[in-house]
């Protein structure tokens, strides 16, 4: 909370939620840092590792997927378990990251995955439609 005590008027004052730990600066910050270390390594002939393959590049969509996955949960949790827009668009971007990731890793056909990309995105549409009238 803050302070009543302050000088600033309560609309000036800064919210919790300009300090710390929170908002998804954080995650970028997370991000560069994991990126850079991971270039530096590779730099250095650590990475790729062996049983990564080609397509090593899987471990950024899946690491942008766990980040949506868990900021969903973090919105559930404050939203008293109601499943908001913000909520859902990053529970499909977190699944639709992981699956991507899945199948760069697995080298499964792109062929069978395009469409089920369209049919996500144009149900997304639709539910957000729904709500929204």
């Amino acid at each position: 909370m803050s302070d009543p005590n302050s000088p600033l008027p309560p609309n000036e004052r800064p919210s919790e939620s300009d300090h710390g730990l929170t908002g998804p600066g954080i995650w970028v910050g997370i991000g560069l840092v994991l990126a850079g270390a991971y270039f530096l390594l590779q730099n250095f002939g650590i990475f790729p590792l062996p049983w990564m393959g080609e397509n090593w590049w899987f471990i950024f969509p899946a690491a942008i997927g766990v980040i949506a996955l868990i900021q969903a949960a973090m919105l559930w949790q404050k939203s008293e378990g109601l499943v908001s827009r913000p909520i859902r668009n990053r529970l499909v971007l977190g699944v639709g990251m992981l699956l991507v990731a899945a199948f760069a890793l697995f080298d499964v056909d792109w062929d069978m995955f395009w469409p089920v990309v369209l049919i996500v995105i144009g149900g997304m549409m639709l539910l957000n439609r729904r709500q929204a009238a």
